[in-house]
C-alpha cells in the first residue's frame, strides 16, 4: 500500500491552486490534498470508480456547500469526468510510482507463487503471464494447501496392535449418525478399552506415533525437502551488479562490512524482473558507480534495497550533473573520491619533500 505522494514544490503557487483558494478558500485546497491522499491508498490508479459527487466530497472532508467542491475542481480541470467515472487529472503522469502500485503487487505475488506452487507458476509463465491478482493467488494456494493436507493424511502410519482398538472405535464413531453425541463417544471409548483388555497385555510400540506427531513429521519432511534458493552464477547480471556495488563502496567506504553477494544478487534479480526502471543492467551499473562514489549518497546507498528505493532521485541528480558538465565551458573530468584522495596524498608528499630537502635536492634525488 502506498504511504505517500509526489507533490510539486510549486503546488501552492500554481495557477489552479490559487484559483481554487480564491473560489473556496483554504478549505478547498485542504480538501483537494485530502482527496489525493485518500486516492493513493484506495484508488491508486487515479480512477474514482463507484463514487459519485457526494462520495468524493465526503472522503475529501469538504465542509462547505454540497456540490461546490466538485464543481470547482472539475472546472479547474483538477478532476476529469470520462464515461460516467471521475479521474484525477494527469494522476499517472505526476504520480507514476503510486499509480502502478497494484501492478507491482500483482507481479510480486506472481514471483512469490514460484516458491509456494511451482507447478502453477511454470504453467502460467509458459502461457505468457507475469502477474496475478490476489483472488487468483488465494485460489491457487488454497488448492495446494488442500493437496498437502491430503498427502499428510496418506502418510499417517497404519494401525498397530496397540492402537487397533482405538482406531476401530474412531472409525465406528465417524460412521455414526450421532457423531456429536457425548454418549456415543463415551460408549465407543469403553468398547475400545474392553477390546484392548480382552486381547491381552498392551506392549508399547516405539514405532507408533499419534496423529499429531505424524502431521508434525510430515511437515518437517516437506520443509527439509523444500528447495534451497539457487545460487546465482558469477557471470550473471545480478551477481555482477552486486560485485560492482561492493567494489565501488569498498573503494570509497573502506570500513564497509563485507556483504553477502548472493543476497545482493537476489535483490538485484528481483528488481530487474519486477521494476521497469532497472531492466537495463548497464544503466543500473552506471547509477551504482555514481551513487556509491558521491560524497553524499555513498553514506546512504549501501545496499540494493536502498538503491531501488532512491532510484528516481539518483537518476535525476545524475542527469542534472551531466547537464551541468555539458554546459560548462571548461569541463573538468570526473574522478572518484578515492582517486582524488590518492592524488592529494601524492601532492602532499611532494610538498613535504620540497620543504624538508629543498627544490635542488629533490630534483637530484629524482635523477
Amino acid at each position: 500500500m502506498n504511504t505517500d505522494i509526489r507533490l510539486s514544490v510549486n503546488f501552492f503557487t500554481h495557477p489552479k491552486t490559487v484559483k481554487l483558494e480564491r473560489q473556496l478558500g483554504l478549505d478547498g485546497v485542504v480538501s483537494l490534498l485530502r482527496l489525493w491522499l485518500w486516492a493513493v491508498q484506495n484508488r491508486p490508479s487515479g480512477a474514482l470508480t463507484g463514487m459519485d459527487d457526494e462520495d468524493i466530497e465526503i472522503v475529501s472532508g469538504w465542509p462547505g456547500d454540497s456540490g461546490a467542491f466538485i464543481r470547482a475542481i472539475v472546472a479547474l480541470r483538477l478532476l476529469d469526468l470520462a464515461e460516467a467515472t471521475y479521474h484525477l487529472h494527469d494522476w499517472q503522469e505526476h504520480n507514476p510510482w503510486q499509480a502502478e502500485a497494484e501492478d507491482r503487487a500483482d507481479k510480486a505475488r506472481f514471483s512469490r507463487l514460484r516458491q509456494v506452487c511451482p507447478e502453477a507458476f511454470e504453467r502460467l509463465k509458459n502461457s505468457g503471464t507475469n502477474a496475478i491478482s490476489k483472488a487468483e493467488y488465494v485460489k491457487l494456494t488454497s488448492r495446494r494447501s488442500a493437496g498437502d493436507r491430503q498427502a499428510t493424511a496418506e502418510e499417517m502410519p497404519s494401525d498397530t496392535p496397540a492402537t487397533a482398538g482405538a482406531s476401530l472405535a474412531s472409525r465406528q464413531l465417524l460412521s455414526s449418525p450421532c457423531l456429536s453425541s457425548p454418549y456415543h463417544a463415551e460408549e465407543g471409548r469403553e468398547s475400545s478399552l474392553r477390546s484392548d483388555s480382552l486381547s491381552g497385555p498392551i506392549v508399547p510400540d516405539v514405532t507408533a506415533c499419534s496423529p499429531s506427531e505424524a502431521v508434525q513429521k510430515g511437515t518437517l519432511r516437506k520443509k527439509q525437502a523444500k528447495k534451497q534458493p539457487a545460487e546465482f552464477p558469477k557471470n550473471s547480471e545480478a551477481y555482477q551488479l552486486a560485485v560492482v556495488m561492493r567494489n565501488t563502496l569498498k573503494a570509497n567506504v573502506p570500513t564497509l562490512k563485507e556483504p553477502d553477494l548472493q543476497k545482493w544478487a537476489q535483490c538485484f534479480d528481483v528488481a530487474m524482473r519486477n521494476d521497469d526502471r532497472m531492466k537495463d543492467a548497464s544503466f543500473v551499473a552506471q547509477v551504482i558507480a555514481w551513487a556509491c562514489s558521491d560524497s553524499f549518497w555513498r553514506a546512504n546507498i549501501q545496499s540494493p534495497g536502498k538503491l531501488r528505493e532512491k532510484f528516481d532521485q539518483l537518476t535525476a541528480k545524475m542527469e542534472t550533473e551531466a547537464a551541468k558538465r555539458r554546459n560548462s565551458p571548461q569541463a573538468i573530468p570526473w574522478k572518484s573520491p578515492a582517486q582524488r584522495r590518492f592524488e592529494a596524498n601524492q601532492q602532499a608528499g611532494r610538498e613535504a619533500k620540497r620543504l624538508l630537502f629543498g627544490e635542488q635536492e629533490v630534483r637530484e634525488y629524482r635523477q
